[in-house]
């Protein structure tokens, strides 16, 4: 917290009064010193106090999002999706720049076929977090799902730029030869059919 100056007034004693009439007012002083003294740490304690309940709260918000997107994670291993995603709604509601629970809730919302809902989960984790190669890896194939082939490619290869050494379950192998090998065979199997589709009108008006 930013400590702010305090100021407080200090009368000086005034030349030629006499010193009972001096320490008389030297007492007044000292206790309007007291009183500034017990008025500043009741400042000080009442600003502790609420700053301890906000981290309270903020902490309890936390533990009751990691609770609910743990539930949510659970039932979507159950294949209970909507479920889960609910669970993961009432997260975001306390935690609401999570892209961990962004991008599990497009996962989801992929497995129900809300394919145009999961772009935009995945699109917002991503711009939660531009530096996180899963979440690009999950736009790329909600991207996928949408027909945007070549905005699914882009993603990958985000994906692999941001992380193209990670030791944890070869993360990168898996989106090199399968979302990104993927992607490049359909869109090679797209340019193959707009050819012959061109081909074929013009065969026709031959």
């Amino acid at each position: 917290m930013e400590n702010k100056a305090r100021f407080s007034w200090k009368r000086k004693r005034p030349t030629g009064m006499a010193d009972h009439v001096a320490k008389l007012f030297q007492s007044q002083d000292d206790v309007q010193s007291e009183l500034n003294d017990d008025f500043n740490q009741a400042e000080i304690d009442w600003l502790h106090l609420a700053k301890k309940s906000t981290s309270n709260y903020l902490e309890s918000c936390q533990a009751k999002s990691n609770r609910l997107r743990t539930e949510g994670n659970l039932l979507a291993a159950s294949e209970r999706y909507w479920e889960a995603i609910n669970k993961w709604n009432e997260a975001l509601e306390l935690t609401p720049d999570s892209c961990y629970l962004y991008e599990l809730k497009a996962q989801a919302l992929m497995q129900v076929g809300e394919v145009f809902p999961a772009v935009q989960a995945a699109e917002k984790a991503t711009r939660l977090n531009r530096t996180w190669s899963e979440g690009f890896q999950t736009l790329g194939r909600s991207q996928i799902g949408l027909g945007e082939v070549d905005m699914a490619i882009r993603s990958f290869q985000i994906a692999i730029h941001l992380d193209p050494s990670n030791p944890e379950v070869g993360s990168t192998i898996a989106i090199w030869n399968e979302d990104l090998a993927w992607a490049c065979s359909l869109q090679s199997h797209i340019k193959l059919f707009n050819q012959k589709s061109k081909g074929i009108r013009y065969h026709v008006k031959s």
